[in-house]
């Protein structure tokens, strides 16, 4: 197993379960949960450019 690098020096396995989180729906200014998807397949793209 690969060990992905986090903030603060944490570690999570690949795998394991995602801690919940919060973001803003940019469509409808509703706020929604990663929990609220349980069950989904999810796919988080943090792509920027210079």
């Amino acid at each position: 197993m690969a060990l992905i690098p986090l903030s603060r020096g944490q570690t999570r396995q690949l795998g394991e379960v995602a801690a919940n989180f919060q973001l803003t729906n940019v469509r409808t200014g509703q706020p929604f949960q990663l929990s609220d998807l349980e069950g989904s397949i999810i796919v988080l793209d943090f792509f920027f450019y210079w």
